[in-house]
């Protein structure tokens, strides 16, 4: 009996795999504290603005895969992101049962995102190593262009462009909005209610 094919890519012999990012939004300012003789309003501080807004993205990856080892992220600069630094952790693999092996690979990366517009260009998240069915199904969509498009999202790939389209137009409340892009987090979902409290609630739990 031949030896199967191993293929990296391969999701049923991944046993574990975890992708995660941490945006951290740098809005170029920063805060005063003033004296109360030196304000005629009740502000307590004044908040300037040095320099133009930028994003920092923390990219962490975990993976545990048998039989070959699991596919990792690129510590490079890909798209509107500048690689900055990282580290790789690959602990020695394992033997299983039937004779093969178990590896392991963990990752940290920090990229510094060239946008101008840290806040309305939504996020992009990555991908896993395979595909699901549902971004083959979209694909198509990514031959739409949309004015307006964040740089972010057009240097970034077919699924964050598909993921932009999507939520075009789209609202959270709808009864029948859908959103099948996982590479991508849209813009529109960001809620300034969230923060303050809602002028009316627009759904009854």
């Amino acid at each position: 009996m031949s030896n199967p094919v191993l293929d990296p890519y391969r999701i049923d012999d991944y046993h574990e795999s975890n992708l995660v990012n941490n945006y951290q939004i740098r809005s170029g300012q920063f805060i005063l504290p003033v004296a109360d003789s030196d304000i005629s309003s009740d502000d307590s501080v004044v908040v300037v603005k040095a320099h133009r807004g930028y994003r920092v993205r923390e990219l962490s990856f975990k993976s545990l895969k048998r039989g070959s080892p699991p596919v990792i992220p690129k510590p490079t600069d890909e798209g509107t992101f500048k690689f900055i630094n990282g580290s790789v952790m690959m602990p020695h693999p394992t033997v299983t049962a039937d004779g093969g092996f178990l590896w392991a690979a963990e990752t940290l990366y920090t990229f510094v995102e060239k946008t101008s517009d840290p806040i309305t260009s939504g996020f992009v998240i990555g991908s896993m190593p395979w595909a699901y069915q549902k971004q083959l199904d979209n694909l198509a969509i990514a031959s739409y262009f949309i004015p307006g498009t964040p740089k972010s999202v057009i240097q970034a790939g077919q699924g964050p462009k598909v993921g932009y389209v999507l939520a075009i137009g789209l609202n959270s409340n709808q009864a029948n909005w859908s959103y099948t892009e996982p590479s991508y987090f849209p813009t529109n979902l960001l809620s300034g209610a969230m923060v303050v409290g809602p002028d009316a609630y627009p759904q009854q739990v």
